[in-house]
């Protein structure tokens, strides 16, 4: 493989990898930050009127002071509206590094069912799950180790049995060929099902 080109094998190639829960999850973040500013301006804006506007009441003539007021409330909600988008944004590229590991476990697991124990978990840096996805690669790895060991000891009873079937050996050859069957039966027996 060429230098450099190992980067872009897992380069984001899109940010809605899980549409539903990235949208949610950048709602979620959309909601605070509207509920946040809005208790945050109406907490400066109640208190500065209260402490300022009989003040300012007496400086300004009624008219310019409902100017003004309207004017702060259009900025307040002109800055709300302009922070909105960059909000969502920041909300999908964030749950992104949580949605882009779920969905590699997800395909991972579909590969692991179907019988693949081949494939690797393989995260980005900076994604989240990173300590799940190396839990369920050493997962992984021991029943490959397992499933190649116990492939080796089913090639060697076949061989055993042919050689048998071709040479019979008496009653000690089927000992030992039934000692293995058992001590292979017993290692299968660590597995629940």
């Amino acid at each position: 493989m060429p230098i450099g080109t190992s980067n872009l094998k897992y380069r984001r190639q899109k940010y809605l990898v899980s549409r539903r829960f990235q949208l949610k999850y950048a709602g979620v973040i959309l909601v605070l930050m509207l509920a946040t500013a809005a208790l945050s301006s109406y907490i400066v804006y109640y208190t500065s009127m209260l402490l300022m506007g009989e003040k300012l009441a007496n400086v300004y003539p009624q008219g310019q002071l409902v100017h003004i007021v309207k004017t702060v409330n259009l900025r307040l909600l002109m800055s709300i509206l302009l922070l909105c988008p960059l909000v969502i944004a920041l909300g999908i590229y964030l749950s992104h590094k949580i949605a882009g590991p779920i969905a590699r476990m997800e395909k991972f697991m579909s590969d692991m069912a179907s019988g693949d124990f081949s494939a690797r978990i393989v995260l980005r840096k900076g994604d989240e799950l990173m300590s799940l996805a190396d839990g369920v690669n050493s997962v992984c790895e021991s029943i490959k180790l397992s499933v190649t060991d116990q492939r080796e000891r089913l090639t060697k009873i076949l061989d055993d049995a042919i050689a048998l079937r071709d040479k019979p050996q008496g009653p000690l050859g089927w000992e030992r060929l039934e000692s293995e069957i058992i001590e292979l039966l017993k290692e299968m027996d660590k597995y629940k099902v």
